[in-house]
C-alpha cells in the first residue's frame, strides 16, 4: 500500500522490475524462503495521503504482472475487502482487529492448502 504514495510517482515504471529485483533477492538466501505475493487491501478515504489510482492502475496490474513472470502465487487480500470499508476505520488504510483477523485467516488457508 505504501507503493501508492503520490511521491513516488518518479518511480512509476520501476514497481515490477524493483519488485522481482526484491524477490530475486530473497530466492537466492541460502534458507530458500517459500515466496507469495500479496495484493494489498483497498484505500479507503483521502486523507491518508495515498492514492487509489496509483494503487488500482499501477501496484495491483503490477502484482500480477510480477506473478505472471515469477510463477509465484498471489494472496488477493484486495478483494477480501473491497466492500469492507468499516475494517478500515482509522485513517482508510490501517486495519482494525476485526481485518486483521480476516487477513489471518485468508493468510491460514493458503499454508493449510500447501
Amino acid at each position: 500500500t505504501n507503493d501508492a504514495q503520490p511521491n513516488l510517482q518518479q518511480y512509476n515504471g520501476n514497481f515490477a522490475t524493483d519488485y522481482i529485483q526484491l524477490i530475486r533477492h530473497f530466492e537466492n538466501l541460502p534458507t530458500k524462503p517459500t515466496i507469495w505475493l500479496v495484493k494489498p487491501p483497498p484505500i479507503f478515504g483521502i486523507g491518508n495521503g495515498l492514492s487509489t489510482d496509483r494503487l488500482n492502475q499501477e501496484i495491483l496490474p503490477g502484482i500480477d504482472a510480477v506473478a505472471k513472470k515469477t510463477g509465484l502465487p498471489v494472496i488477493d487480500i484486495y478483494s477480501l475487502f473491497i466492500n469492507r470499508p468499516d475494517c478500515f476505520p482509522y485513517d482508510g488504510v490501517h486495519p482494525n482487529d476485526a481485518a486483521i483477523t480476516l487477513i489471518t485467516c485468508e493468510i491460514f488457508k493458503i499454508f493449510k492448502i500447501k
